[in-house]
């Protein structure tokens, strides 16, 4: 049962270092979802490591394990320089301080160690989470810690989605709603276009960009709809080669313009489709019908 728990924990660590250096769209609450993993690691390995600190191996990895907690907690602080800008220099002088004591193993070196290492492995954790605490949230998915500079590959800054362009949003308590393509302010499906799909008779009664434009018009007209780019349009899902592919093969019928999102998915499809065939004003927003031959 322990060594399960403490190769979950591995694997944890694992994929929490995947996405620190990860590109593209993750939630803030993809993270939470490993802190289980990494808790049992943690605790688990450090009570195991603790027990042998009177060898050379356990000593070197415990000393190895706090110097590395302690870098790269300082790494995270400096992210927020102004937030507590002393603390990261505590941090990481608690880890040498602990580092030493470890590797050096005498008994009245104990007790120093073992604070030098509460103080490298919580000092940032826990002031974080005072200043979280603290300070008031809105919105879906608010963020630990001050505002600062977002890990790379993060998808969106403290509080929610940012503004969105052209009214293609709205600002919810933080966050933003994304648009509702074809459909009224009050939630109520234009009867125009969900006619339309109803009526299209192919596998997929239209595409669209993004996953939430799509899924307005699929829960409003009880049909297919292709989300082109994944959630925000950002993914290259399908690829254009692949959606020339099903539109060749008579799959969609419609293409909506208007769509949520801004990546490569959305540049290439979108032109592909104004280059090729000729718009209707349907309900308010531009739609393409794929099945009636390119221009």
């Amino acid at each position: 049962m322990r060594a399960s728990l403490l190769l979950w924990g591995a694997w944890t660590v694992v994929t929490a270092l995947v996405f620190s250096f990860a590109q593209g769209i993750f939630h803030p609450y993809y993270t939470v979802a490993l802190a289980p993993g990494i808790a049992a690691l943690v605790g688990i390995g450090g009570m195991q490591l603790w027990r042998v600190r009177g060898t050379w191996p356990g000593r070197i990895a415990l000393a190895v394990v706090v110097a590395g907690t302690g870098v790269w907690a300082a790494v995270l602080l400096d992210r927020t320089p102004e937030f507590l800008p002393w603390l990261r220099w505590v941090v990481l002088a608690a880890s040498v301080v602990a580092a030493g004591a470890l590797l050096v193993g005498t008994r009245r070196l104990t007790v120093v160690a073992a604070l030098a290492v509460l103080l490298a492995g919580f000092a940032g954790p826990a002031a974080y989470a005072v200043q979280t605490a603290l300070t008031p949230h809105e919105g879906s998915i608010p963020t630990a810690g001050p505002a600062g500079t977002q890990a790379r590959g993060a998808a969106f800054p403290q509080g929610g989605f940012p503004d969105a362009p052209d009214g293609r949003g709205q600002r919810d308590g933080g966050g933003t709603q994304g648009p509702t393509i074809g459909v009224g302010p009050e939630g109520n499906a234009d009867p125009e276009v969900v006619a339309l799909l109803q009526g299209a008779g192919t596998k997929w009664t239209a595409a669209t960009v993004g996953a939430q434009s799509a899924a307005s018009l699929a829960l409003a007209s009880g049909t297919d709809v292709m989300g082109i780019g994944g959630f925000s349009g950002g993914d290259p899902a399908p690829t254009l080669a692949e959606f020339q592919d099903l539109v060749a093969a008579g799959q969609v019928h419609y293409f909506v313009g208007g769509g949520f999102g801004g990546g490569r998915g959305e540049s290439d499809i979108t032109r592909w489709v104004q280059e090729n065939y000729a718009p209707t004003t349907i309900g308010g927003v531009e739609v393409y019908d794929l099945t009636a031959g390119s221009l």
